[in-house]
């Protein structure tokens, strides 16, 4: 109600709603407004991936199914969550365009330059894996694939930068494969630039 009430003040030409819950309630408030805003939808998220986090998540797609139709426009974070929108949604595919949250930039760039603290064993080769250790990024392939990379007798190190609630579950997995000693956990670092 409250944005419903913003949208008749403002009367904007364009609502350009973030995220699945935000995008729904900007759909919702636009219904029967005239004259209404064209809504640009920018989602960020893979929907099959959202089935898997329970109740609340799968009410949030089946409502996307219904909702997002009314949509002028969606752009996509990546082509992975553009590919299932529209395999979702096919008659939403003329409407769909994927943009990248991420440009490089000269403060990008000097980032990269940057010296870290840390540093890999030597001779081995470094993978770096940057983001929240929650479950939709899929660290626990990751450890898959460096226990399978430790048995094919590929020397590697894995950094991991980021926090998160899975954090604890990641380092007791990490064990459990017999890879903590080649999987470092770095927590947060301000500047991942430096070490992507």
């Amino acid at each position: 109600p409250a944005l419903r009430g913003w949208l008749r003040r403002e009367r904007p030409d364009v609502l350009v709603p973030v995220m699945d819950l935000t995008s729904l309630a900007a759909l919702v408030a636009c219904r029967g407004l005239n004259p209404a805003p064209r809504v640009a939808l920018s989602i960020h998220n893979n929907l099959d991936a959202k089935l898997r986090e329970g109740r609340v998540m799968r009410w949030t797609q089946a409502a996307t199914l219904r909702w997002y139709p009314r949509s002028d426009a969606i752009v996509a974070l990546s082509s992975g969550v553009a590919s299932v929108l529209a395999r979702r949604l096919p008659s939403l595919t003329p409407r769909i365009v994927m943009i990248p949250n991420i440009g490089v930039t000269a403060a990008l760039d000097e980032g990269a330059r940057q010296p870290v603290e840390d540093a890999p064993a030597p001779g081995r080769a470094l993978i770096v894996a940057v983001g929240r250790l929650v479950e939709q990024k899929g660290y626990p392939y990751l450890l898959d694939a460096m226990a399978l990379l430790g048995a094919r007798g590929a020397d590697a190190e894995l950094w991991i930068l980021g926090k998160g609630p899975l954090e604890e579950d990641l380092k007791r997995r990490a064990g459990e494969l017999g890879v903590s000693d080649r999987v470092r956990f770095l927590g947060f670092r301000p500047n991942p630039w430096a070490y992507m």
